[in-house]
């Protein structure tokens, strides 16, 4: 439940701020996932 929904959340912050933190939230995802 925990990694669908921090997935789901950082999906949705990347859409929003992708621009800024795309490469930041591609990493988060990775870390994330593991």
């Amino acid at each position: 439940m925990t990694f669908g929904i921090s997935i789901h959340h950082l999906m949705g912050l990347a859409e929003s701020k992708r621009k800024h933190l795309n490469d930041s939230n591609m990493r988060v995802v990775h870390i994330t996932i593991g």
